[in-house]
C-alpha cells in the first residue's frame, strides 16, 4: 500500500468513497507455479512504504507488512512527508529502513492526537509480531 494506491470515488451526495488499487505484490505464491523472482535477491516495492521484512525476504511477507505500509501511508497522508528522511541511493535507504527508527509523526505535525500517533508508530514497529494495534473498549477518546 502507498498513497498512489488510495483512490477517492466521488458520490452524487458530495461525499467520497475510498478504493484501494494496484495489488502488484498480492498473490498466492503457495498456489502458484511461478516463483515471482527473476533474480536471486530481488526486492519489490516502494522503499518509502516497505516493511523491513519486505527488504529481507519480499516473497514471504505476510499481513504485518500490510499493517506497516498502511501506517506509513497514513503517516504520509497526514504529514506530506515519508516516515524517514531517506538518503540518496537504494542501499542507504534500505539500511535506514532496516536499522533506524522513523521520525515521530508529532515532530512533523504536532496536532496529531497522541493516541493516533501511538497507533501509527505501533504499525511501524520493526518487529512484525509487535505490529498489532491494541484497542481498549474502555477508551472513549
Amino acid at each position: 500500500m502507498k498513497p498512489s494506491n488510495v483512490l477517492l470515488e466521488p458520490h452524487p451526495d458530495g461525499s467520497f468513497g475510498v478504493k484501494l488499487a494496484d495489488f502488484g505484490l498480492a498473490r498466492a505464491y503457495d498456489d502458484s507455479r511461478m516463483s515471482g523472482l527473476t533474480l536471486t535477491g530481488d526486492i519489490c516495492g516502494t522503499p518509502a512504504f516497505m516493511a523491513p521484512e519486505q527488504i529481507l525476504d519480499f516473497r514471504n511477507v505476510g499481513p504485518p507488512a500490510d499493517i506497516y505500509s498502511t501506517a506509513a501511508t497514513l503517516y504520509y497522508l497526514l504529514t506530506a512527508a515519508f516516515i524517514f528522511d531517506l538518503p540518496e541511493g537504494v542501499i542507504a535507504a534500505y539500511a535506514m529502513i532496516l536499522e533506524e527508527e522513523s521520525v515521530p509523526i508529532r515532530e512533523r505535525r504536532t496536532d496529531v492526537p497522541a493516541k493516533l500517533a501511538d497507533a501509527i508508530h505501533t504499525g511501524l514497529e520493526k518487529n512484525p509480531v509487535r505490529r498489532r494495534l491494541i484497542h481498549d473498549p474502555a477508551d472513549t477518546d
